[in-house]
C-alpha cells in the first residue's frame, strides 16, 4: 500500500515577527524561568496552547550537540556536527532533564497558565541529523539497520522519561515531529520502519504512562493511516476554526489525533 507523503509548509509567523516589541536577552531566556516563561507566551500567542520548547533541538544538546542559542531573528539551530561516523550515535549519554534547556522547559511548565501546554518531541532523523551529516544518516538507514534499531530504543528510552515528566509538570500534550524524515526523503520501506520501530511504540507508550494527549504531524498520521495502523475518525467542527483551534477544542474528547499541521492558519 502507498504511503502519501506531506510537504512542510507552516504559516506561523517568524521569530522575529513574534518578538517584535519586547526586549529578550539570548541566552538567558532560555535558562531563567520567567523570562523563559514569558518567551513561550510570545512564540506561542498565535496558538491556542502553549508550545514547548518550540524548537526541534533541545533533545540533541541535552547530550552534546553543539547549539547556537538563537536571538531575535531565529530560534536555536545546529552549529556544527560532533560526530563523523553513524555508528558513534551509539555512544551517546541518557538525557540528563536536570540540565541545559530540557530542564528549562520542564521547570517553565508550572509557570504557564491560561492554555494547555503542548510539550514537542523530536523525531529519530531531526535529532540523529544533529550529530551526523544528514546524507550519512540516510545512507546508514539503508544499510545499517541494526544501529538504527538501537537508537530508536535509545530514544524511545529517553523521550518516555522526559514525557512522564512533562507529563508530571503540566504537560497536556505531545506533538510528535520530524521533518528530516517522510516518505519522500528515507522511502516507503524505511519510513515503515520508523513507523513500527519507533513511532508506534513512543505512541503506545505515552498514551499508557502518562494522562495526556498526541498530536502527530501529518506525515505520520497518513503514514499510520495508509499503513492501516490506526483508524480514521473525522471530527466534524461545529463551527469554523483555525486548524491549532480545532486541536485544543479536540483535547479532552479524543486523546490522539492528526492530519494537517497545527502551524497552518
Amino acid at each position: 500500500m502507498k504511503i502519501r507523503d506531506y510537504q512542510c509548509a507552516p504559516q506561523a509567523a517568524t521569530t522575529e515577527e513574534k518578538l517584535a516589541g519586547h526586549e529578550v536577552v539570548f541566552p538567558d531566556a532560555y535558562h531563567e524561568a520567567g523570562k523563559y516563561a514569558e518567551l513561550v507566551r510570545l512564540m506561542s500567542r498565535d496558538f491556542s496552547f502553549f508550545v514547548v520548547p518550540f524548537d526541534n533541538t533541545a533533545e540533541a544538546e541535552n547530550v552534546g550537540a553543539i547549539v547556537e542559542s538563537g536571538d531575535m531573528k531565529s530560534v536555536p539551530r545546529v552549529r556544527e556536527l560532533v560526530f563523523q561516523e553513524y555508528r558513534q550515535l551509539l555512544t551517546l549519554p541518557d538525557y540528563d532533564l536536570e540540565k541545559e534547556r530540557l530542564a528549562a522547559a520542564l521547570g517553565v511548565l508550572p509557570l504557564l497558565r491560561g492554555k494547555p501546554v503542548m510539550f514537542e518531541l523530536a523525531g529519530p532523523y531531526t535529532f540523529m541529523s544533529a550529530f551526523v551529516d544528514s546524507t550519512d544518516v540516510l545512507k546508514a538507514s539503508r544499510k545499517d539497520v541494526e544501529t538504527e534499531t538501537a537508537v530508536f530504543q535509545y530514544l524511545l528510552r529517553n523521550q518516555l522519561r522526559l514525557a512522564k515528566a512533562a507529563s508530571e509538570r503540566g504537560a497536556a500534550i505531545f506533538s510528535l515531529v520530524d521533518p528530516a524524515s517522510g516518505v519522500s526523503i528515507v522511502g516507503p520501506k524505511i519510513f515503515q520502519r520508523v513507523i513500527e520501530l519507533y513511532a508506534l511504540p513512543l505512541i503506545s507508550g505515552i498514551l499508557s504512562e502518562t494522562d495526556a494527549c498526541l498530536f502527530l504531524c501529518p506525515k505520520l498520521t497518513f503514514a499510520l493511516w495508509d499503513l492501516g495502523l490506526a483508524e480514521k475518525i473525522f471530527v466534524r467542527l461545529e463551527t469554523p476554526a483555525k486548524h491549532h483551534e480545532a486541536v485544543a477544542g479536540l483535547m479532552g474528547k479524543f486523546r490522539i489525533f492528526g492530519d494537517r499541521c497545527y502551524k497552518l492558519n
